[in-house]
């Protein structure tokens, strides 16, 4: 039997290790700091009730709201990469004039890029910016019709959800603003906005943006230079999320970048029945399958909003004063070893883990031209997700780590981002880059929280939330509203020199991937559509 005090000295050099390594692991301040990290938005007076309730409630009110976004899921606008022709487009257009005819009255109308679709208000105040509220009128494919329970383009609703392509994601957004704005428009027929306000409908967001939303913004910026809008919202998370008794508002106020990486092998060709050792689809096996199977490492930096996100939901939670876990959330802005200890906590649960690790996924593959030929060439793409802090050379730099030893294995070449790392052999060469550069983009930048245009938004969320929908509900409940940050992309990429205050979230409760946006039986609460049109119809009149 040992010395009893040799456990005691063990942990006494195994910390005196940590704090080492982690300086800042004896910082213990933040917990006893009175400094409030989430403050809660004040309530505003300026919402309509009587009114807000007839629109979140009056039957007739409702028919009318279904009928018309029924209208607008019948009209096919899917697209796809191979899509040349927009005209089908013309169709929507048709029906958005005949549905909400005051706003094209009202509004200055320009079509850009033919079927682009921007909208603008005039407000009477020129020192005050106006806002702009975004939707896309395109949907993906409709897929597998035999995996549909209703007809993906027949507008099938019940008494709780609207069925259909674009239900989702997010033609009930587009059709809720307009339905906002028709409203305001039929209710105050004289009204004199002091702020301008603009709606912004690209047609190719599923396939970037670049002939929609892109031209949207070039317009604008030609117009009005940059910094010209106050803020900008955009499709996003949902206002309201409950999960497991705690009730969320994220919003968005970043998004991960974007990265299509090609690898191509080419070696010389030749009869498979005297092969080389490696061919060119071995040799791009091998380095696939190095990849994919070194993950990229999960950090969450400060400047993340996905740390605010946390923060916020361990300062208001109502277990935060008893749970370990939310106690070093509260430590880890200030203490390294608490913030690793969640990030390793994070990186292991599906739902966050990619909100903290750029991904990879290796999307496409082919190869090879006849079952008894060698083949010359063998080319995979790779799909990156950004995280904030990482970089596209953060890629490169992974992208070499397990090229190197694969060109080395078959003796070929490597190049990547046009840099020759091995020179080309006779045996070939491996080729690494980007697939399409004007595609590609770093995190987007961070919108700031906390400051007086985040503070106006979160006060009519709140108040439209706690006071209006779910005032029983919230009567004894902290409803949290925070920062965070999202996985997808969306049109906003084409908006960043028009303002930096851009937010990407959405009024209504249905959780967008349990909607199976983008697969089959896409679907829409009916309550998240009503409270579309309610809340933007309170907030812009509010703003403006």
């Amino acid at each position: 039997m040992g010395p009893i005090w040799l456990p005691n000295a063990l942990i006494v050099i195994i910390f005196s290790i940590l704090v080492y390594q982690y300086p800042s692991a004896l910082n213990f301040k933040p917990l006893y700091s009175k400094e409030v990290l989430c403050p809660l938005p004040e309530f505003v007076d300026t919402l309509n009730h009587e009114k807000t309730q007839l629109i979140l409630h009056d039957s007739a009110f409702r028919k009318k709201t279904l009928d018309r976004f029924s209208r607008a899921i019948q009209i096919d606008t899917t697209i796809d990469e191979k899509m040349n022709d927009f005209t089908k487009f013309e169709v929507f257009h048709n029906y958005l004039e005949t549905e909400f005819p005051i706003v094209f009255e009202k509004a200055k109308v320009t079509k850009i890029n033919t079927y682009g679709l921007l909208f603008e208000v005039e407000g009477e105040n020129p020192a005050l910016k106006p806002a702009m509220f975004m939707a896309h009128q395109d949907t993906v494919p409709l897929g597998d019709i035999k995996e549909w329970k209703f007809d993906p383009l027949g507008g099938f609703y019940d008494d709780k959800r609207v069925y259909g392509r674009g239900t989702n994601d997010v033609k009930g957004l587009l059709v809720g603003l307009m339905n906002a704005v028709e409203t305001i428009f039929t209710d105050y027929p004289d009204h004199k906005f002091q702020r301008g306000f603009k709606l912004a409908f690209g047609f190719d967001e599923e396939i970037s943006g670049n002939m929609g939303a892109k031209k949207i913004g070039e317009y604008l910026l030609e117009q009005y230079g940059p910094n010209t809008i106050d803020h900008i919202i955009d499709e996003g998370a949902p206002m309201f999320l409950e999960l497991k008794g705690t009730f969320f508002g994220p919003i968005v106020t970043s998004e991960k970048g974007y990265m299509d990486m090609r690898v191509e092998v080419t070696t010389p060709g030749g009869h498979s029945s005297n092969p080389r050792d490696t061919t060119s689809i071995g040799i791009l096996s091998r380095f696939l399958e190095s990849y994919e199977r070194d993950k990229f490492p999960a950090s969450l930096p400060n400047s993340s909003p996905m740390l605010k996100f946390l923060e916020c939901n361990a300062e208001h939670h109502p277990s935060s004063k008893f749970s370990l876990k939310d106690i070093l959330l509260k430590l880890s802005r200030a203490n390294e070893l608490a913030k690793r200890f969640i990030v390793r906590k994070l990186e292991k649960i599906k739902l966050f883990e990619y909100t903290i690790r750029t991904s990879q996924a290796i999307d496409v593959i082919y190869g090879g031209e006849k079952y008894n030929s060698l083949p010359p060439n063998a080319t995979a793409i790779i799909n990156h997700r950004i995280t904030i802090g990482d970089t596209f050379d953060t890629i490169w730099e992974k992208a070499i780590k397990h090229a190197v030893p694969a060109a080395e294995f078959s003796n070929v070449g490597l190049i990547v981002n046009n840099v020759e790392i091995i020179p080309a052999t006779k045996n070939g060469v491996i080729k690494i880059g980007q697939l399409e550069k004007n595609g590609d983009m770093l995190p987007a930048p961070i919108t700031p929280a906390y400051d007086d245009k985040w503070n106006r938004l979160t006060s009519y969320i709140r108040t439209f939330y706690e006071k209006e929908v779910y005032p029983e509900k919230l009567k004894n409940s902290t409803y949290i509203i925070s920062p965070t940050s999202m996985q997808g992309n969306t049109d906003t990429r084409h908006y960043w020199k028009l303002t930096d205050h851009i937010y990407r979230v959405q009024p209504g409760i249905t959780n967008l991937f349990e909607a199976n946006m983008h697969g089959s039986n896409e679907y829409v609460d009916i309550e998240t559509h009503m409270q579309v049109v309610a809340f933007y119809y309170n907030y812009i009149l509010g703003i403006c």
